[in-house]
């Protein structure tokens, strides 16, 4: 409840972010990406774009670091590129509701998780066991 309230206060802001994203770098503005869930079962989101899809000359895409652009950088230190995942918390209490968004805040502020050290994101989630294994992000374009 408290996830959705939020959801709906921040969508101008969310609405600003997608014009932003597509007058940076075009039509996409939402992307699909797998996170690890419950018993390392992946399962997909809608994220934010904040990266190109720019190749190298074999056809690979090239590193996030070079892909990253500016407002995506922004929207990652920020962690504005998360707001759209209010829409996931989708449970009637309260209390797990504020938790999680206040965990998520104390994250962000801690800067924890945000990154990878010396990487412009995070590794790519391989799952918990082989069978779960996700692969994404390094393929050919």
């Amino acid at each position: 409840m408290a996830a959705g309230s939020a959801f709906i206060i921040l969508s101008p802001l969310m609405w600003i972010i997608m014009v932003l994203i597509h007058v940076s770098h075009g039509k996409q503005i939402f992307f699909r990406h797998f996170r690890p869930g419950k018993g390392g079962q992946a399962f997909g989101i809608v994220k934010f774009c904040t990266m190109t899809n720019v190749c190298d000359v074999a056809g690979y895409l090239l590193p996030d670091a070079q892909r990253l652009t500016r407002i995506g950088r922004f929207l990652r230190s920020t962690s504005l590129d998360e707001l759209q995942e209010l829409w996931y918390v989708d449970n009637w209490s309260l209390a797990l509701d504020l938790r999680i968004i206040l965990m998520t805040v104390l994250k962000v502020v801690q800067r924890d998780g945000i990154s990878a050290k010396d990487d412009a994101t995070m590794p790519e989630f391989m799952g918990s066991r082989e069978e779960h294994k996700v692969t994404l992000g390094k393929g050919k374009c």
